[in-house]
């Protein structure tokens, strides 16, 4: 039951860590600037400044995708996973007797796992750029700065949870992760 909800955990946050790599995809917001202040005698019509939101949306997650797909990509940024609470202060207490190691290892293979589902995500956001009605467009651009991670949120959770679980749970597999907390939680 311990594994179970530590999968379900482990998972939201992964799913979690990827949509908020949407955020740097609004770095490339401010040249809609001058897509929406264009000067009085020249109009744009609400596709052309929509078109241009999504092409910046896409861009910016197409760049945050391919730099947390790669190896470290999660791990040395402001992205990586850390060890849920429980386990950090588990980790604490075992590296007084020489075996913080083991925490660390699990750490990087879960880092690595989100690293390797990564790019499986971006179809999930490019399919919302999409669907994007002028309407999205306008509250992203005039709304908070975390205006297009709450669209993504609404727009996206779901999909992500439903696809991403099994890419998820098979990258951890695969990097080693259940067989790294099996073996710590048997110690």
């Amino acid at each position: 039951m311990v594994i179970q909800q530590h999968r379900l955990n482990r998972t939201r946050a992964i799913v979690i860590v990827l949509a908020s790599l949407l955020l740097s995809a609004c770095e490339t917001m401010p040249n809609l600037d001058g897509l929406l202040n264009q000067p009085t005698g020249s109009v744009l019509s609400s596709q052309t400044i929509a078109e241009g939101l999504r092409e910046a949306l896409q861009v910016g997650s197409s760049r945050a995708v391919a730099n947390l797909g790669t190896r470290d990509g999660f791990l040395a940024s402001s992205f990586r996973i850390p060890l849920p609470d429980q386990l950090q202060q588990a980790k604490t207490v075992a590296s007084r007797f020489g075996l913080g190691g083991m925490f660390t290892e699990l750490e990087i293979k879960l880092n690595r796992a989100a690293e390797a589902a990564a790019p499986q995500a971006q179809r999930l956001f490019v399919d919302a750029i999409r669907q994007m009605t002028f309407t999205d467009v306008m509250a992203i651009y005039q709304g908070p700065q975390d205006a297009a991670t709450q669209y993504f949120q609404r727009t996206t959770q779901q999909r992500l949870l439903t696809q991403m679980r099994p890419i998820i749970d098979r990258n951890l597999s695969q990097v080693g992760a259940l067989t790294a907390f099996n073996d710590l939680a048997n110690r």
